[in-house]
């Protein structure tokens, strides 16, 4: 049975269904949280005058005087809900952490390309996604924007929305998976996300070279 979100509760929804009837239900304003390695980025959570009780749904930190949201977490939306080898890609529910996520694709000899801070510290694949996070490799295989082929999001009120396909050749209509990346959820919670993998490297090595700073040049 699924009832409505009062200020300060913590939901932890398994499935689209039962995300969608809390985003339906009248309450306060809604944050969402992944692994909870980045909680205060994003705008402050404040209902603009005159709206009614559901109100729009933000992510961010609570400002000083604004109405105390309630929290959505992703913490039961987890696990592969497929997983193609041969075609490089993989559709993955938002509250799975990428750490579990790579250890899955590796016997197969493939890894999501993305090496963002605390991706060892539970940082999970919706989060990243969100923030539109990344580390160094993004400058041979791009963010999380170039690797995502498809989403389902569900709306702030309560639409579960599709965009993107299963297929990395995919032109049909707008893109709108990358008007959601980067976004800090405030369109709406990511719920799973079509991702293109890469062939798992057989090695990886890193060179660090010392340099003094008196022969820095400038």
């Amino acid at each position: 049975m699924v009832t409505g979100l009062a200020p300060g509760d913590i939901a932890e929804p398994a499935s689209l269904a039962a995300v969608a009837a809390l985003l339906r239900e009248d309450g306060p304003p809604v944050i969402f949280r992944g692994g909870g390695t980045k909680p205060n980025p994003g705008s402050p959570v404040v209902r603009p005058a005159g709206a009614r009780a559901a109100g729009p749904r933000a992510a961010g930190p609570r400002a000083a005087g604004a109405i105390s949201p309630a929290t959505i977490s992703t913490a039961l939306l987890t696990g592969i809900v497929l997983h193609d080898p041969l075609d490089g890609v993989a559709i993955v529910r938002a509250g799975t952490s990428l750490a579990a996520l790579q250890a899955e694709l590796a016997p197969h000899g493939q890894w999501l390309a993305v090496d963002p801070p605390f991706s060892d510290s539970g940082a999970t694949v919706g989060g990243i996604f969100s923030a539109n996070d990344a580390g160094p490799r993004r400058l041979a295989y791009g963010t999380m924007r170039d690797l995502v082929i498809g989403a389902t999001i569900v709306t702030g009120d309560g639409v579960v929305a599709h965009s993107g396909g299963r297929v990395i050749k995919n032109v049909a209509g707008f893109d709108l998976a990358r008007l959601y990346c980067g976004a800090f959820g405030t369109l709406g919670l990511v719920a799973e996300l079509a991702l293109r993998l890469h062939p798992l490297r057989r090695e990886s090595r890193t060179v660090m070279v010392s340099c003094p700073f008196e022969d820095v040049p400038g």
